[in-house]
């Protein structure tokens, strides 16, 4: 239902920004505008003045003038394809009374951008470090790399389930970590598998290794000496 809207959201400064978005889509929608009064006279001679209630400001208005262009492609395209699959039913309860042009009624949409929001809600933070400022092509595979990682999915089972995507990634670079990745799940697990990690690993073994030959040596000799003192009596 979301397919397209959410392919928009790889990082917590996209959901930021969508959920934003979505905000003025919703109070767009309760949003009337008086562009003007007119005046006309009855037939007895008086004179009534008019509102006449404008769509300034609405829906539409707002996804052409106040929204991503990408984004107001995305929501027109997944509005078009709960329309197709809504009930006929449905869709004769409504009437599809347009807003300002569009062919769904108030309800249709304010139930689509709740469904959006709650379903933004829902997905988990994955915090991630690397050493380099990535592209939005990088991101977007490392959001279903880690994907397929976290919840067992081929690569392509992931793309196919983009509507069911679970994760945004907070993005932290620090070249510090040299490379690879360090990674913070929703659930508090830490994983680190940067180049820094792996040379401050290989740096701890070396040490733990070197200190256990260094024990080793010393007792030796300690023996050694025990013994030939031993000996000397």
């Amino acid at each position: 239902m979301y397919e397209e809207t959410l392919e928009l959201v790889h990082t917590t400064r996209d959901l930021a920004l969508l959920r934003g978005e979505i905000g003025e889509l919703g109070q767009s929608l309760y949003r009337i505008s008086t562009r003007g009064t007119e005046s006309t006279r009855s037939t007895k001679g008086t004179e009534n003045t008019e509102s006449r209630e404008g769509t300034e400001g609405g829906f539409e208005e707002v996804l052409e003038n106040s929204v991503r262009a990408v984004v107001a492609e995305a929501i027109r395209a997944d509005l078009e394809s709960t329309g197709r699959t809504s009930s006929a039913s449905r869709a004769g309860r409504e009437g599809r009374e347009g807003i300002g042009g569009s062919s769904y009624s108030q309800s249709g949409i304010e139930r689509f951008l709740d469904g959006l929001e709650k379903r933004l809600a829902s997905l988990k933070v994955v915090r991630l470090t690397i050493a380099f400022e990535p592209t939005r092509e990088t991101i977007g595979r490392m959001v279903d790399q880690i994907s397929d990682i976290k919840y067992k999915k081929s690569y392509r089972q992931n793309l196919e389930d983009r509507g069911r995507r679970r994760i945004v990634l907070e993005l932290t670079v620090d070249p510090r970590i040299l490379g690879g990745v360090q990674m913070a799940t929703a659930e508090g697990r830490f994983y680190d598998l940067s180049v820094a990690g792996k040379i401050d690993r290989v740096l701890e073994e070396s040490r733990e290794e070197i200190l256990g030959r260094l024990r080793r040596n010393t007792s030796r000799t300690s023996s050694a000496s025990r013994t030939g003192s031993a000996s000397s009596y």
